[in-house]
C-alpha cells in the first residue's frame, strides 16, 4: 500500500498495535491484501471507539459517528478514508455491523457475572462483525468464528483497559473468588486475576475451522498467543517471530 494513501495512517496505527498482521499479510492473495488492511484498520478504530476511549459521553459520539459511517457505506456517501475505500463494497451486512456497535455502546461498561456472561455482552458485535469479515473476504460466518471474534473484543480489553475504570472487563466473580477489587487490577496487583481470566478466555475459544473467515483465522493466531502468555503471566511479545510465520502459514492453509 503506497505510504500517501490517505488510508495508509489508519492502517499503520493497526498494525502499531498488532504488527504481527505484517507477517500474516504474506499468506492473503495480493489481490486482497489491501481489502484485508483496510478492514482491520476499521476494526480497529471501532474497538477503540466503543471501549478504549476514557470518557463514556465520548465513546458514545464517536461510536455514534462511526455508525453513521457505516450506514454511508451502503449509501455510497462515505466520508472517512476507510469507509470511502469500503464503498465498493455497498452490499455487505454494514447495516447490522452499525446496529450491533450502537447496542454495544449503548449498554455501556456492564459488569458481567462471569467469563460466559462476558462473552455474551460482546456476542451481538462479533456476529456483525464477522458477517461483514464474511462477506469482505470470504469464508463462513460459522459458530466458531463469532466466538473467536467475542474473545478477540475481551483480550484486546483485558489487554488495554486494565488501568481504566472498567478494570479490562474482569468479570465480577473472579474478582470475587480471589476477593479483589477492581482497584487492585487498575493499580496492578491483582496478577492471579488477570491470568484465571485469561485461561477461561482461552478454554472458552473453539478452534477455527478452514472455512472461517481467513481474517478470524489469522487474528486468532495473536489473540491466541496473547492468551497464553498472560494465562503464564508473562507480557506480550514485542514482536513477531518465525514461530508467528508458521502459525500463520498453518492457519491460512488448515485453518488453525
Amino acid at each position: 500500500m503506497a505510504t500517501d494513501s490517505p488510508t495508509a495512517g489508519f492502517v499503520e496505527k493497526w498494525l502499531q498495535r498488532e504488527p504481527a498482521f505484517v507477517q500474516a499479510s504474506l499468506f492473503v492473495a495480493p489481490a486482497q491484501r489491501t481489502l484485508f488492511a483496510h478492514w482491520g484498520a476499521l476494526l480497529c478504530c471501532l474497538r477503540e471507539a466503543a471501549f478504549e476511549l476514557s470518557d463514556p459521553s465520548v465513546r458514545l459520539a464517536k461510536s455514534g459517528w462511526w455508525a453513521q459511517e457505516l450506514l454511508a457505506i451502503t449509501q455510497l456517501q462515505a466520508r472517512h478514508p476507510l469507509t470511502q475505500e469500503l464503498m465498493a463494497y455497498p452490499g455487505a451486512p454494514w447495516v447490522g455491523l452499525s446496529a450491533a456497535l450502537l447496542q454495544t455502546v449503548g449498554a455501556g461498561d456492564q459488569s458481567s457475572l462471569d467469563t460466559g456472561d462476558a462473552l455474551a455482552q460482546m456476542m451481538p458485535l462479533a456476529t456483525a462483525t464477522v458477517a461483514v469479515e464474511a462477506a469482505l473476504l470470504g469464508g463462513e460466518a460459522n459458530a466458531a468464528a463469532m466466538q473467536l471474534a467475542a474473545v478477540h473484543l475481551l483480550v484486546q480489553r483485558l489487554r488495554v483497559g486494565q488501568a481504566a475504570d472498567d478494570a479490562g472487563r474482569v468479570p465480577l466473580q473472579l474478582l470475587a473468588r480471589h476477593q479483589v477489587s477492581r482497584n487492585a487490577i487498575r493499580e496492578g496487583a491483582a496478577a492471579t486475576v488477570i491470568v484465571e481470566y485469561a485461561r477461561e478466555l482461552l478454554l472458552a475459544a473453539p478452534e477455527p475451522s478452514a472455512s472461517a473467515p481467513l481474517f478470524r483465522r489469522m487474528q486468532w493466531v495473536l489473540d491466541r498467543d496473547l492468551l497464553a502468555r498472560m494465562a503464564a503471566g508473562r507480557p506480550p511479545q514485542s514482536a513477531p517471530g518465525l514461530r508467528s510465520l508458521w502459525r500463520f502459514w498453518h492457519a491460512a492453509r488448515r485453518g488453525g
